[in-house]
């Protein structure tokens, strides 16, 4: 279900950079979270040249992460996720941090769906896998 959008200028991303961003997002999403990689989606948004602002004026150097998880991660959770991916998209884009935009989204876990089933709450997984294996084993690698 973590559902990250990444929103760059036209022309300004790379299929190269796109593929690192995206594996780094996956890997610190698993680490941070425990979630299978098999969970974790990556969508690229441009944007046209010069209608992003920033201060009034046109900023096409601007890069937006949204990070839509599962609600019920602690604070100090959802910072070092933060942190961690604004670290990893600067470097991947040799681009500072200050030209980057993140926040974290919370949905709740009730009102969501992967693989056609509810999501479990954060904590809920193991009974949560056990429970729908048969539909899960054709989406989620064993070891999840």
């Amino acid at each position: 279900m973590p559902y990250y959008e990444v929103i760059a200028a036209e022309g300004s991303l790379t299929p190269a950079h796109r593929a690192k961003v995206a594996d780094d997002i996956t890997h610190i999403h698993c680490d941070e979270t425990g979630a299978p990689r098999s969970f974790v989606h990556v969508h690229y948004k441009e944007y046209p040249k010069d209608t992003q602002y920033t201060a009034g004026k046109p900023d096409n150097g601007v890069v937006i992460v949204f990070c839509n998880i599962r609600a019920g991660r602690s604070l100090s959770e959802r910072q070092r996720l933060l942190k961690r991916i604004s670290a990893s998209v600067s470097a991947s884009l040799d681009k500072p941090e200050g030209e980057l935009i993140l926040s974290v989204n919370e949905i709740n876990s009730s009102t969501a769906m992967e693989f056609g089933l509810i999501l479990p709450q954060p904590g809920g997984e193991p009974e949560w896998f056990e429970k729908h294996a048969e539909v899960l084993r054709h989406y989620v690698d064993a070891t999840h």
